[in-house]
């Protein structure tokens, strides 16, 4: 009896353990590898070039505003003895007019990354919350819900789109209640 006990202990410990390094690994608490840890990975690493972009961006913006500041105090090629002074206010508009293109450029490939780096980030927390998700299925089953999630995520178009589409596409929902319900009813009857 005592070693029966012990041996449920034992078993309830090990089950609590896999579990809760499998939270873990959803949160991103522990160093991953696979499938997940590279698409982590790859999010860090547009991360930081949506933050570079940022940068960029935010220093034209302040070249912009130095410029002006600077061409206000000396005078931006008006003058009320001589008239219009067309070569500096050609300068004044052209210099100001290409940072701003560089900071208008530089906000768009920064949303772009961003929005990589979003993707990756939920692509790779579905991917690690997929097992725990489908622990209580019988192996075959788990097989065979993979098989058709591999199916409906890998090879699909990731390019990024010009205009970011709301919400989630039509059917989309009702394809993974209807693949959860099918999974569920099947534990049931067995």
């Amino acid at each position: 009896m005592y070693d029966k006990f012990k041996n449920f202990i034992h078993q309830s410990e090990t089950n609590i353990e896999e579990k809760h390094q499998n939270i873990l690994e959803i949160h991103g608490l522990v160093a991953s590898d696979g499938v997940a840890g590279g698409y982590a990975k790859l999010a860090k690493d547009e991360q930081q070039s949506a933050n570079t972009w940022r940068l960029i961006a935010m220093g034209c913006y302040a070249l912009i505003f130095i410029w002006v500041m600077i061409k206000g105090k000396l005078g931006f090629g008006i003058d009320s003895l001589t008239g219009i002074n067309w070569p500096t206010i050609i300068t004044t508009l052209s210099v100001t007019g290409v940072s701003f293109v560089a900071a208008q450029y530089a906000s768009r490939q920064s949303r772009l990354h961003r929005v990589t780096e979003q993707r990756m980030r939920w692509f790779a927390l579905e991917v690690k919350a997929l097992d725990p998700f489908i622990a209580s299925l019988t192996t075959d089953q788990q097989q065979k819900l993979k098989e058709e999630l591999a199916n409906r995520l890998f090879g699909q178009d990731r390019v990024a789109e010009e205009k970011p589409v709301r919400g989630m596409a039509p059917g989309t929902v009702k394809e993974i209640a209807e693949a959860v319900t099918d999974a569920v009813q099947t534990v049931g009857k067995s």
